[in-house]
C-alpha cells in the first residue's frame, strides 16, 4: 500500500492519553472457552517519553492445542456509536512505539516446532450493537479485523494506516467474502487481539499504543467546501478592505 501523506491528508485524533483519553477495557480471553491466556490494557508513562495505552498479557498455546488468544475490548454506548464515515474518513491511523525486549516465550509440548514471541496483532471494529443472551454470554456477530506486526520499526515509532476495504469480515474467526464491506459510520465495539495462529506464536506479549487517529478523507466534498469557503471570505474581507484595483482586481499579498 502507497504512504500516505498526512500533510495533505491529515488526520483526527481519536485515542491519545492524556489530552483524547482512552475509554475503558475488558478482556475477553480464550478463558471463555476453557483456556488460560490473559491480557490487560494499561495507560503508563513511559520514562521520558509519552503516555501511552499498553495492551499486554500472556498467549497460552497449551490448554487449546493451539488456538489461544487474548483480547481487549471496548463498547461504546449504543446511542452515541463512534461514527466515523466514509464520506469524511478513509480508515485508521495506529502509531505504535517499538516494542520491549523483555518477553518470555513459551515452548508447548503439544507439538514439535517453537513458537516465536508474539509480534502479530489484529485490531477489530464491530458495527452492530452487541447482543447478550440471559445467561450474559455474548452472541457471536460480524466482526472486521485488520492483522498487523510489530516489524520494521524505523526509529522509535511506527505507524499503521488501516484502510476501510482493508478490514476483513469474519464471523467465528472465519472470513467470508459475501458478507458487506465495513460500513464504519455506526462503531459499537473495537478491540486489540492477540492470537496464537495456530501456535506460531506464544508467551507473554506487549503491544504500546501511542494514538488511534481516523484518516480523513481527501474526497471530503464538505471538507472541500470549507476550504471553499474560507478562501471566499479572505477574498471578501480583502476586497472591503481595499485591496483592490480597477486595473489589476484582487491582489492576494
Amino acid at each position: 500500500m502507497a504512504p500516505v501523506d498526512l500533510t495533505s491528508l491529515g488526520h483526527q485524533t481519536l485515542f491519545r492519553a492524556p489530552h483524547y483519553p482512552w475509554p475503558k477495557f475488558d478482556a475477553v480471553d480464550d478463558r471463555v472457552r476453557g483456556g488460560v491466556s490473559t491480557s490487560n490494557f494499561t495507560i503508563r508513562k513511559e520514562p521520558h517519553s509519552h503516555t501511552i495505552g499498553v495492551f499486554s498479557g500472556h498467549l497460552d498455546i497449551m490448554a487449546l492445542k493451539d488456538v489461544g488468544f487474548a483480547s481487549q475490548s471496548t463498547v461504546f454506548n449504543n446511542t452515541k456509536p463512534l461514527s466515523l464515515p466514509r464520506l469524511c474518513y478513509s480508515g485508521l491511523l495506529l502509531t505504535i512505539l517499538r516494542p520491549s525486549d523483555e518477553v518470555s516465550v513459551t515452548t508447548t509440548p503439544i507439538t514439535t516446532k517453537k513458537p516465536s514471541k508474539p509480534k502479530s496483532f489484529v485490531l477489530t471494529l464491530k458495527s452492530s450493537p452487541p447482543v447478550t443472551r440471559p445467561d450474559g454470554t455474548r452472541v457471536a456477530g460480524i466482526s472486521y479485523e485488520y492483522a498487523f506486526t510489530l516489524g520494521d520499526f524505523d526509529g522509535k515509532e511506527k505507524q499503521i494506516q488501516m484502510e476501510w476495504d482493508g478490514f476483513t469480515a469474519t464471523y467465528r474467526g472465519r472470513s467470508d467474502k459475501k458478507f458487506a464491506k465495513l460500513d464504519p459510520n455506526k462503531l459499537y465495539e473495537l478491540s486489540f487481539m492477540c492470537r496464537s495462529n495456530f501456535g506460531e506464536q506464544a508467551g507473554d506479549f506487549e503491544l504500546k499504543i501511542l494514538e488511534l487517529a481516523a484518516l480523513k478523507n481527501k474526497y471530503d466534498k464538505r471538507q472541500s467546501r470549507g476550504c471553499f469557503d474560507r478562501a471566499k471570505q479572505l477574498v471578501t474581507r480583502r476586497y472591503e478592505a481595499g485591496w483592490y484595483r480597477r486595473d489589476q482586481g484582487v491582489r492576494l499579498v
